[in-house]
């Protein structure tokens, strides 16, 4: 898959998640910040985050392996 059409693919993805799921998102891959960064910006307990981030994966999915493979290399 070149950069374009995973651009494309997520693009796609996000639609689908809430405002919620996407400040997960973002925070954690596109800003790399640390849970407790990430709690504190967002204002919600370690369980809360899970679970957002949980779901917002979950629904990418559908559109692109992106995640399996950060998880992958271990970033």
């Amino acid at each position: 898959m070149n950069k374009q059409e995973l651009t494309i693919k997520l693009e796609q993805g996000m639609q689908y998640l809430t405002e919620q799921e996407k400040l997960a998102l973002l925070l954690t891959y596109y800003e790399d910040l640390n849970i407790l960064e990430i709690l504190k910006v967002m204002e919600i307990d370690e369980f809360s985050y899970q679970k957002l981030i949980t779901n917002a994966r979950t629904k990418m999915r559908a559109f692109t392996d992106i995640f399996d493979k950060i998880d992958q290399k271990g970033c």
